[in-house]
C-alpha cells in the first residue's frame, strides 16, 4: 500500500521506494499515515456537516 501511495501521490517509483534508506523509508511512512488520517477527518468533517443541514426548516 505504502509503494502505491508513494508513486501515485508522491511520484515516488517503487524501485526508489524499496531501496530507501531505513530511516528515509520510516519517514515516508509516518508522511503517509499522517496525510491519510488528515483526509480521512477531513472526509468525516465534510460528511458531518452536510447531515446538520438537511432536516431544518426554514421559516
Amino acid at each position: 500500500m505504502y509503494a502505491y501511495y508513494a508513486l501515485m501521490k508522491l511520484n515516488i517509483l517503487p524501485t526508489d521506494f524499496a531501496f530507501m534508506d531505513s530511516r528515509e523509508k520510516a519517514f515516508i511512512i509516518a508522511c503517509i499515515d499522517m496525510k491519510r488520517e488528515a483526509d480521512k477527518k477531513e472526509e468525516q468533517r465534510l460528511k458531518n456537516a452536510g447531515k446538520g443541514k438537511k432536516g431544518r426548516r426554514r421559516r
